[in-house]
């Protein structure tokens, strides 16, 4: 617990610092070693908690150089880190972007079971950008593996939940 908190610290005082805060000397790290940083400490042995804040940090944070940089990951081999960002991905929808779609929609062809309900999971924060017909059309296409037509059709379904709940939701973050 004492580690996760530290590593998150860290992070967030890399984050937080505001330019006129910073040296005059340009000792200070920059946007792109930030970004950098924050991508190693995804990529590393941190916790899947850790992982997932980081992410969530860097959609926050809205770098341009940002996505390009989480569909690479999210296109990549490392398990750990796809999962950390489909899940970031999937909490804050108003980062959501068309560069992840299609590294989202390969991951539910992935062999772990993790990673495709992580992927389902953002897709299903999707509301346009052709993504529940792609989504169909990978449910019912015979020819594509049987766990990630399954996969498929679970993004569909919670986007159909989702759907379903916005309204209310709202209505109840209002009223509270």
């Amino acid at each position: 617990m004492t580690r996760i908190f530290g590593v998150l610290l860290l992070g967030w005082a890399c984050l937080a610092q505001e330019p006129a805060s910073m040296p005059a000397d340009s000792s200070a790290p920059s946007n792109q070693e930030r970004l950098e940083n924050l991508l190693n400490l995804i990529q590393g042995q941190a916790t899947p908690e850790v992982r997932q804040t980081i992410a969530r940090e860097l959609l926050l944070q809205d770098w341009p150089e940002t996505p390009p940089r989480l569909a690479a990951l999210l296109a990549g081999p490392n398990t750990p880190a796809k999962i950390a960002v489909a899940g970031a991905l999937a909490d804050l929808p108003q980062c959501l972007s068309p560069v992840y779609v299609d590294a989202l929609m390969g991951m539910l062809a992935d062999a772990e079971p993790g990673v495709r309900q992580a992927a389902a999971g953002a897709l299903a924060a999707y509301a346009n950008d052709g993504v529940a017909a792609r989504l169909r059309a990978l449910a019912f296409d015979a020819s594509q593996p049987r766990p990630a037509r399954l996969a498929a059709l679970s993004a569909l379904g919670m986007m159909s939940w989702r759907r379903r709940w916005r309204i209310p939701t709202r209505l109840w973050r209002r009223l509270r």
